[in-house]
């Protein structure tokens, strides 16, 4: 009994270390500059909002060179049991959905295929984006027991009322989309904090190792 309880304690130690390599953290962080630069890429030569799409390939292919070529080297290429594989497909999951969603409701409200204002005067996409990054992150953080996650869905959330508030602001109009930017400097930042924590604490095995 006390060696499976052993085991179980490893594996939750190195389910955890997964995600001490920063990477997932620099690719949230880009996904987010990259609904900021997509806008104004749109103004410069309009793509009917391919611009997304378009940036979201080198995202991922950050996230997949990331783990192949820095944390596997690393930590090896681990297997987990059926819980722990459970609460990975969970995580990219929600994340995943969380922000094609984002997406799919960007582009309903651009092309005003909703409306965008409740008879109240609230308004439907800010409320639909703040309830589905805040939701969405803090179901993710909760099963991963991944506290920064809370405050990324905080980061992820603000955006669109920034960009609201600060586009009714005729002075403020031109930095409307400061929100995107600051928001992922510091998740990039944490990222980048991270992944030099593990590249230190971490280095490549050596051949006598």
């Amino acid at each position: 009994m006390s060696q499976n309880i052993s085991l179980k304690e490893v594996e939750r130690k190195v389910f955890t270390s997964t995600f001490r390599d920063g990477v997932w953290d620099i690719v949230l962080g880009l996904w987010l500059l990259m609904m900021g630069v997509a806008p104004l890429l749109e103004e410069s030569m309009p793509l009917s909002d391919w611009w997304i799409m378009i940036l979201s390939v080198p995202v991922m292919l950050v996230l997949w060179s990331g783990k192949k070529f820095i944390t596997i080297p690393r930590m090896g290429l681990v297997k987990f049991g059926p819980n722990r594989k459970s609460l990975l497909r969970l995580m990219l999951t929600i994340v995943s959905v969380t922000l094609f969603l984002s997406l799919f409701l960007g582009v309903l409200f651009a092309t005003n295929s909703i409306p965008s204002e409740l008879a109240t005067g609230i308004s439907i996409p800010v409320i639909a984006w703040v309830a589905l990054f805040i939701v969405g992150f803090s179901v993710a953080a909760y099963f991963l027991n991944l506290n920064r996650l809370y405050a990324y869905g905080v980061l992820y959330a603000v955006t669109l009322p920034v960009r609201i508030i600060l586009k009714q602001i005729p002075d403020l109009r031109s930095i409307s989309l400061c929100g995107y930017f600051v928001s992922a400097s510091i998740i990039l930042l944490i990222g980048t904090t991270l992944l030099i924590r593990f590249l230190r604490d971490y280095p490549i095995p050596t051949a006598e190792a």
